[in-house]
């Protein structure tokens, strides 16, 4: 999506199938609160807008096999609520990196909502690398951050799958 302002109006054009025209959206912007955007017209973004301050969780993704990873690699970040044992980890955060060509280890930078991380749960983050459509390296063990003491800074190393 691209987007700019022109005086009260807000211009964004869509870049998604199947629009090939690609047609701006004009949606004029109306006073709000001071945390709130209102945004009105016909099309898809119309509405009242919050806005939110997020946080950071930022690392790095490795392995430690002496293996290139080939530009069509695809590494996934992601945080999770991994209080419950037995259940599903609710998903918080997620990252596609591209490495195109860059070598591990790969930096990675989260952006979440400190209102999703609530006092005395436990937060992880995992990584999975995929190459040209296979799953190659996962993550195994536990890598916990934000709350416990945990950093908000983390080392994912991954295992390759066999």
């Amino acid at each position: 999506m691209s987007w700019r302002l022109e005086a009260d109006t807000f211009v964004a054009v869509l870049d998604v199938e199947p629009a090939p025209d690609k047609e701006p959206a004009r949606l004029r912007i109306e006073p709000a609160t001071p945390g709130r955007l209102v945004l009105a017209g016909g099309a898809p973004l119309a509405g009242i807008w919050e806005r939110r301050t997020f946080a950071e969780l930022s690392g790095t993704v490795t392995y430690l096999q002496r293996l290139a990873l080939t530009p069509e690699a695809v590494v996934q970040v992601e945080l999770r609520d991994v209080s419950k044992a037995d259940a599903d980890a609710p998903l918080i955060a997620k990252q596609i990196l591209r490495p195109a060509g860059k070598q591990v280890p790969l930096a990675f930078s989260l952006d979440y909502d400190p209102a999703d991380i609530q006092p005395g749960r436990a937060y992880a983050v995992s990584a999975r690398i995929t190459d040209r459509g296979q799953l190659a390296y996962v993550t195994d063990t536990k890598v916990p951050v934000l709350t416990g003491g945990a950093p908000s800074n983390a080392e994912i190393v991954v295992v390759p799958v066999h």
